[in-house]
């Protein structure tokens, strides 16, 4: 049992170094169109990467055609809208996700419990890494107007698709888009689709 723990907290630790990653570089520009240029001279193809281009703390996403180059002010090949500076966007507003481990955490007010147990959390605890028992694993991060985007990604640890969920209440939010919905529990995980992702 301890080794299975030891497993999955390695393989968190390794998911979350790995991402932080792809955040490191700079935007490039020519007659054609925008890239990225991480700092090992690669540049993400196919795929969609968070970024914080301008530094100031706020990770915009964007998707980066076969060629590498940015799609903007135009639908990308899963179906999602990016706005004419290539930023992904649902319903007009820009998705983001923000730099904030100093303020993560679900702040615990004081007072009587009257028995029953009562969890309530808002966004800013929910994001974070949630991984299954078969491997597959979900990054979820602050969206706008107090949603939540899920970059899921499979067994493989490939990129498999993202999920803007609107927030029902405070334990479960919806994508409608794709009929899923998580609902959280007040161990800290989630559930989705009779699976439950644990952080």
């Amino acid at each position: 049992m301890k080794k299975k723990i030891m497993t999955l907290v390695l393989t968190t630790a390794m998911t979350a170094a790995a991402g932080l990653t792809a955040f490191a570089g700079e935007w490039k520009s020519n007659d054609t169109g925008w890239w990225w240029l991480n700092d090992d001279g690669s540049n993400p193809a196919a795929e969609w990467k968070w970024l914080d281009g301008n530094k100031d703390g706020t990770f915009e996403c964007y998707y980066f055609g076969n060629d590498g180059y940015m799609l903007s002010d135009t639908t990308t090949p899963d179906n999602y809208q990016v706005n004419k500076d290539g930023a992904w966007i649902v319903d007009g507003g820009v998705q983001l996700q923000f730099n904030l481990e100093e303020n993560a955490g679900n702040d615990e007010e004081a007072g009587e419990n009257s028995g029953e147990a009562s969890y309530e959390y808002d966004a800013y605890d929910l994001i974070g890494t949630y991984t299954s028992e078969d491997g597959d694993y979900m990054e979820l991060n602050l969206g706008a107007d107090d949603s939540l985007v899920g970059m899921y990604y499979d067994e493989d640890g490939s990129f498999d698709g993202i999920y803007s969920f609107k927030k029902v209440n405070s334990l479960e939010y919806k994508d409608s888009l794709h009929s899923r919905s998580i609902k959280f529990s007040n161990e800290g995980s989630f559930t989705m689709r009779d699976t439950v992702y644990y952080r």
